[in-house]
């Protein structure tokens, strides 16, 4: 075998590492092998096969290189070679693909048998979907194990382990391995191949898998693997920064407030004023007691706490009809009618949540102060959103240096009712778990110039711009500042991911720098194409919004991380 011409294929499988819990092996088995079979039909082998879930359980992601035969090298070099034509039979079943002569891309989404089906990669399956939809047509391979313990479902979330594990490179070894795996009911989460650099006939393949090293099953399967690769050993955990692997870990997180809260600059408005402090310490306090899976306790607001509410909304909401998006503006009249929000009264974090949690799952955890970025950013992967309750001071009602309930309430928890938003919310929490100090940076960025900041074209006329961001919506000066077609003082880019996350931006004057997009789609469109790019990690993660569990791909070593008592 030569490695002619190759072909490089990015195949997004619907369907794989779409389960709740660990699922029926076969189903991941199946989807490996259906490029595997198809390529190995034609005589091409696989010479280097990677998958990996980069965001959450839609889409998997294949990487795909073919090798042909030798024969074929010089009599088939364009579209009708063999690694073409069975790209091309892969192809039959998806919903779309395109190739090209200049660098032979093959682009496949799976149909799952189901013509015109178009699930979106953050929606998440019920049970029942699961069962039907998650495996493939192909089945399993023939050529590996055939006899081994009776295959069935796991409810039981197993920890993940990993093993490398040295093969032949030849047409069909790596559905022969996966293949093992499936013959002990063992459910591969993540797998990667790549050649040996020194021997043409090895690759090294790369596993890793639910269970526990000491099960039954997984004893069997090393034993048959001794017997099957030609070297294999257990993989290592990755050394990661430490993440939270559900919502009660979230109370570690809450407990790490930067500054704010109780303690304030002195360049507050309300620095001098010792019953704004005293009041400030009293809801802080309450944040500080709450923990996960309990109700948000009510504040009981002040009547000049409510009159500072009101006269920011009185100013915010007579800007908002022709200035904010329409998006904003559907979800806050929702709000309205559903008397969650109103002037005359500060609403209640518990109520946003009941509203906003049967739109979209999202919900509003109270916090003290600040958070680190990294920190705030893990919680949107749970989709929560940590939210102060106090209020900004009565001398200054349009200013505050840091976020209160008004910025909030009125700036970011109406959009978390959308779909695309609380989407593009999550995917930036999601990136952010486990990520390097660098990807949080520029993950930061990007949160900045689209949560904090993002503009959307009109879709009545795209010379208009319209405000999406919290920073925005909840501040007149900024709202008008950002909207105006004749500020100087301002430059709106288009949005593309690649350039905000390089943006520097200020925190302490109006942006002289916006970024805006076609719409929220298209924002959490790209946003995803980016986290899939340029932000790796040595693990990957998908989250089950039904029972709000996060699944890590690889196993992985965190750091202890230090409470705050």
């Amino acid at each position: 075998m030569s490695l002619s011409t190759a072909l490089r294929a990015h195949v997004t499988l619907r369907g794989l590492l779409s389960r709740a819990c660990s699922a029926v092996p076969q189903e991941s088995v199946a989807a490996i092998n259906c490029p595997q079979s198809r390529f190995s039909a034609f005589g091409c082998g696989l010479f280097r096969l990677s998958c990996q879930n980069k965001a959450l359980s839609l889409p998997a992601t294949f990487h795909i290189s073919v090798a042909r035969c030798q024969r074929e090298e010089r009599r088939r070099t364009t579209l009708q070679g063999r690694p073409f034509v069975a790209a091309r039979e892969f192809a039959s079943s998806v919903a779309e693909s395109t190739t090209t002569a200049n660098g032979a891309i093959l682009t496949c989404s799976f149909s799952e048998g189901r013509e015109g089906t178009r699930e979106d990669p953050l929606r998440t399956r019920s049970p029942q979907q699961t069962k039907v939809q998650g495996r493939t047509s192909d089945g399993v391979a023939s050529g590996g194990a055939t006899e081994g313990p009776s295959t069935r479902a796991s409810t039981r979330r197993l920890s993940i382990n990993n093993v490398s594990c040295q093969i032949e490179d030849r047409v069909g070894s790596i559905s022969e391995l996966a293949a093992i795996f499936a013959a002990y009911n063992v459910n591969i989460t993540e797998i990667r191949s790549s050649p040996d650099p020194l021997d043409l006939r090895k690759m090294t393949v790369s596993i890793s898998f639910e269970g526990e090293w000491e099960s039954e099953n997984a004893t069997q399967l090393i034993d048959r693997l001794g017997s099957y690769c030609v070297a294999f050993t257990r993989g290592a955990p990755a050394d990661v920064p430490w993440f939270p692997r559900s919502p009660e870990d979230l109370d570690r997180i809450a407990s790490h407030t930067l500054d704010a809260g109780k303690d304030l600059e002195a360049d507050h408005p309300g620095f001098h004023d010792v019953i704004y402090r005293k009041r400030r310490q009293e809801i802080a306090s309450c944040a500080e007691n709450h923990k996960a899976g309990r109700a948000v306790g009510i504040i009981d607001y002040t009547p000049r706490e409510t009159a500072t509410w009101k006269h920011v909304w009185g100013i915010l909401t007579d800007l908002y009809p022709t200035l904010a998006c329409n998006e904003y503006n559907e979800v806050l009249a929702g709000l309205r009618d559903a008397r969650v929000y109103g002037p005359d009264t500060i609403p209640q974090v518990a109520e946003v949540n009941e509203y906003i949690k049967a739109k979209t799952g999202f919900t509003l955890r109270p916090v003290p102060g600040l958070l680190s970025a990294r920190d705030f950013m893990n919680a949107l992967a749970f989709r929560t959103f940590f939210s102060t309750q106090y209020i900004r001071h009565h001398s200054a009602p349009l200013y505050t240096p840091e976020p209160d309930v008004v910025h909030e309430l009125l700036g970011h928890a109406p959009l978390l009712a959308n779909p695309d938003f609380a989407d593009f919310s999550q995917l930036l929490g999601l990136a952010s778990l486990g990520a390097s100090e660098e990807d949080i940076a520029r993950l930061q960025r990007l949160y900045w110039f689209s949560v904090e900041f993002g503009l959307l074209c009109n879709p009545g006329n795209e010379m208009e711009l319209a405000a999406y961001g919290a920073g925005l919506l909840s501040s007149p000066g900024e709202l008008r500042h950002s909207t105006c077609p004749t500020n100087g003082k301002l430059e709106v880019r288009q949005w593309r991911p690649e350039d905000a996350a390089q943006q520097d931006f200020p925190i302490t004057t109006y942006q002289p720098v916006l970024f805006v997009a076609e719409s929220l789609k298209d924002a959490r469109d790209s946003l995803l194409r980016y986290i899939q790019n340029h932000i790796h990690k040595p693990f990957a993660t998908r989250y089950d919004n039904a029972t709000r569990t996060l699944h890590v791909s690889t196993d992985v070593h965190m750091p202890p991380v230090s409470l705050k008592i």
